[in-house]
């Protein structure tokens, strides 16, 4: 993996999304929070913009050289290679209503390819890590996706996007996955849903259309642990199509392919 600049480490990195992560919780915890419409089921809180610019102003700290893409305060200082991909609260629908599926993801983007995924779920207590090559970990402990070869035993995560058709899109997944006997489950947060399935608990994730803050950390921990990964391109804020998918099922999971171009996809990792 090509060097990280300036004075990046996961270890740095994983204490600023910590510290962010406990921001965010507080908002949480003290029952009120400004909340405002950016469109259809689509929010921003003040504990979203507040963790964004704490992570902004600590994660430049490490190297002032690093572009930065957040979710609310768009692209700026993308003059190199490297980029830091931040979702300040993915699930910003889940926190608003109490739901404790959300997190604070960071990601450490390289030519449009992740190198480092920090996500933290500051509600449990737990942090997912990654980087490049040196396999996924929660809290430490080395995680590896699920064995589930059997369609009839498998479960995969979904999220859907206003920016795609339900009816020729999401619904030819749903019976996609439904035809072969595939359990299906939506969390309302990628990065968590990411998560769950380095860690084996969901055996895929498919999105038609992510945001690249969204997928950045989440696409590499899932990799990292072992899973098949189409990518969008992660340093383009237009974002894309994501599938994530165990090993075992890869060659047995079919989506139609008008609704999302898995066929001619390579992994992230062999």
């Amino acid at each position: 993996m090509t060097p990280l600049p300036g004075t990046i480490t996961l270890d740095a990195v994983s204490a600023i999304v910590r510290d962010a992560g406990a921001i965010a919780l507080r908002f949480r915890n003290s029952g009120t929070l400004e909340i405002r419409d950016k469109g259809v089921q689509d929010r921003v809180t003040e504990a979203d913009t507040t963790v964004e610019s704490y992570l902004r102003r600590h994660l430049s700290a490490l190297c002032p050289d690093v572009g930065f893409l957040g979710e609310e305060g768009g692209l700026s200082e993308a003059d190199g290679d490297w980029l830091w991909v931040v979702d300040p609260i993915d699930g910003t629908d889940n926190f608003v209503r109490g739901i404790d599926h959300w997190s604070v993801s960071v990601g450490l983007v390289h030519q449009g390819q992740p190198v480092m995924g920090v996500i933290s779920l500051p509600w449990q207590e737990t942090q997912f890590t990654a980087v490049a090559g040196q396999g996924a970990f929660r809290n430490g402990t080395p995680l590896r996706v699920s064995g589930v070869t059997d369609p009839q035993r498998a479960a995969i995560a979904i999220g859907i996007s206003r920016r795609i058709c339900f009816q020729t899109g999401y619904l030819d997944v749903l019976k996609a996955l439904y035809d072969q006997g595939i359990e299906h489950r939506r969390f309302g947060s990628a990065a968590y849903s990411l998560c769950q399935v380095a860690e084996g608990i969901v055996e895929g994730y498919v999105e038609l259309h992510l945001n690249p803050w969204d997928a950045a950390a989440g696409v590499l921990i899932a990799a990292e642990a072992g899973a098949h990964v189409h990518p969008i391109t992660l340093s383009d804020p237009a974002g894309g199509p994501v599938f994530v998918v165990t090993p075992g099922l890869r060659h047995c999971l079919s989506i139609p392919s008008h609704s999302l171009p898995v066929a001619q996809s390579a992994p992230m990792r062999p």
